[in-house]
């Protein structure tokens, strides 16, 4: 017996409802689903389609999506609109919103994804009211900032975040960036339409402590991931090609 399982967001939004369908179509290929994206009454809508034996497993992976879109999209637009400071060009800026939402990732997609209810799910309504002690939370994150950021102090910030995560690993290929099993990590998609600095800004939103370059990314971005990640970087052969 088929079931449908529907999750939405403002139209505005549209990207996280392409983030969402976009990665979990391998799953829903492989249970034999089927997923159509539209636009309904100024909202757009995902819908899949599967056997209803398979939704609970598809849930999980579904409510984790969600997480993903809050912990990356919500708290990057309310970054974007709270953290004021000086000292930093805006290359460097969107650099810290990177690292200040990488900081907590982990952490702020689980619980994210634990207050998600459907069916149907709706993303800004779960973030506008089961939400509201992440709200907070980010809230006290911008309290703590200083309001000038002085040479060198991004650079020691964002090296500190790289240290803690030494277990994980992320390469840089011709294809973009890529995780551990080798699946394409696109979370600095839900950042913005800014094409600037997306390779690093992308290993930052990983939490990666370590990045093999298997291709030459774009002049600043090499620069800025030597400049962060140091002796953490390694090369491969097609770095050289």
């Amino acid at each position: 017996m088929e079931m449908k399982l529907t999750v939405s967001d403002s139209f505005f939004r549209a990207k996280y409802i392409e983030y969402i369908k976009d990665s979990l179509s391998g799953i829903v290929k492989g249970l034999g689903g089927a997923a159509e994206m539209t636009e309904r009454d100024e909202r757009a809508e995902l819908v899949v389609t599967l056997s209803e034996d398979c939704a609970p497993y598809f849930r999980s992976s579904l409510e984790e999506k969600i997480g993903e879109v809050i912990a990356v999209g919500y708290k990057h637009e309310y970054f974007e609109k709270y953290v004021r400071v000086s000292g930093l060009n805006d290359e460097e800026y969107s650099l810290l919103l990177a690292a200040l939402i990488a900081a907590d990732f982990t952490e702020d997609c689980s619980y994210a994804a634990s207050k998600t209810v459907g069916d149907p799910y709706t993303i800004d309504g779960s973030f506008n009211f089961t939400l509201k002690p992440l709200a907070e939370k980010w809230a006290e994150v911008v309290a703590c900032l200083p309001p000038v950021f002085r040479p060198g102090q991004l650079k020691d910030f964002i090296s500190y975040l790289v240290s803690e995560r030494k277990s994980r690993k992320v390469y840089v290929a011709k294809g973009g960036v890529y995780d551990e099993c080798f699946t394409r990590l696109k979370r600095v998609n839900l950042c913005g339409d800014g094409e600037e600095l997306k390779t690093v800004r992308e290993v930052i939103l990983s939490g990666a402590g370590t990045v093999e370059l298997d291709f030459k990314p774009p002049e600043k971005d090499e620069f800025y991931l030597k400049e962060y990640f140091g002796e953490k970087i390694f090369f491969g052969k097609g770095y050289f090609n």
